[in-house]
């Protein structure tokens, strides 16, 4: 009965979130002394090839639903997109999403997109993100701990390929078995580790 009527007390007196609201992140870099580009990511994640030499990244959230009660913490962190550079290394970290402690009643929700461009010559070294997609070639690509990755690059260019997926594995529409590896006469190398792979040759 009392935690009853603390949750009535909760609802009737808490604080309300706004039910939409949408933040926006923007980080970009000169890549000139720059050669390896460490990403650790979250949420839905796009890795482009920049037009020039610049590395740039956009975060943007949108956030629904309603919290009745209280949550902790009561305001949402702003949306920041960590960097620091050690050597020729940049390391980029995409904002996080909010998962407050609720005292109530909540339908609170977040979707966070990230759209990374960078210059293809660079390396590439990618952790996390739910959705991960990568529409460019580059000269060589190293990614783990993602749910869903796909990629999108011209065979010719590949020197080697590897990929090993947990759940599913796709190459060309065609499913594989849980690994994959394919040896060509480019240059570029990928190395693919996610619970579901999808790959297709431009």
């Amino acid at each position: 009965m009392k935690i009853l009527l603390f949750l009535f007390m909760a609802v009737s007196t808490g604080i309300t979130t706004l039910s939409a609201q949408q933040l926006k992140a923007d980080y970009s870099v000169p890549a000139t002394k720059i050669n390896v580009v460490v990403l650790q990511l979250s949420g839905n994640s796009v890795v482009q090839a920049s037009g020039n030499e610049e590395v740039r990244v956009k975060s943007s959230l949108f956030a629904r639903g309603k919290v009745w009660g209280w949550k902790f913490p009561a305001d949402r962190p702003p949306l920041e997109i960590m960097h620091h550079i050690s050597g020729d290394t940049l390391y980029i970290s995409t904002p996080g999403q909010f998962h407050p402690a609720v005292v109530g009643i909540s339908t609170y929700s977040e979707s966070l997109d990230n759209m990374i461009s960078i210059p293809s010559e660079k390396k590439l070294i990618i952790h996390g993100s739910e959705n991960l997609s990568i529409e460019d070639n580059f000269c060589l690509v190293e990614q783990s701990g993602s749910g869903t990755v796909s990629l999108a690059v011209s065979m010719t260019e590949v020197n080697n390929l590897k990929c090993k997926s947990r759940v599913r594995l796709s190459i060309d529409g065609k499913m594989r078995s849980g690994e994959y590896e394919l040896n060509g006469k480019g240059f570029e190398q990928y190395q693919l580790n996610a619970d579901v792979i999808k790959v297709n040759f431009k």
